[in-house]
């Protein structure tokens, strides 16, 4: 068991013959309680990896690896900003992106949701776990999840 930075326990649990990680608890991102299952561990490069992830929460997320790289090569500018985020940094990072601006770069047609069509392609993947009402767009609370995430909350 241990306490994640905000106050948050985490539980683990560990498989008795193999050692290996079974489940988390936790709570998730909204706050809710979250478990997560880890299965089918495959040795890739040395290092067992956990190939399905199973999340249980608000939503219920499953997560497939097809394949693992041990120490690959990452491609120049993996982790710059992309340009369609740029803008929402702007000059004053000390006080971050607002929820009131990822929806006025975002909404294109300024009706108060961000369709998966006005989504950027780097939102485009995780658009239906940032859609928390499934209503097929992302409203102003929604967007602070978005804001919460590039402000590294």
């Amino acid at each position: 068991k241990a306490k994640e930075e905000g106050g948050n326990d985490t539980v683990a649990f560990f498989d008795k013959e193999t050692g290996l990680l079974d489940k988390m608890e936790s709570a998730g991102p909204d706050g809710m309680p979250a478990v997560m299952h880890f299965s089918e561990y495959k040795e890739t490069g040395g290092v067992t990896v956990a190939h399905m992830t199973k999340i249980e929460s608000a939503m219920n997320i499953e997560m497939v690896l097809e394949s693992v790289t041990i120490n690959g090569d990452i491609p120049e500018g993996a982790f710059d900003v992309p340009e369609t985020i740029q803008p929402l940094l702007g000059g004053g990072e000390e006080e971050g992106v607002t929820a009131a601006a990822v929806m006025s770069m975002m909404d294109a047609d300024s009706d108060g949701k961000i369709t998966m069509e006005e989504a950027p392609e780097q939102l485009q993947g995780a658009f239906t776990m940032v859609d928390l009402n499934a209503d097929g767009g992302i409203d102003i609370e929604e967007a602070q999840l978005i804001a919460d995430f590039m402000n590294g909350q």
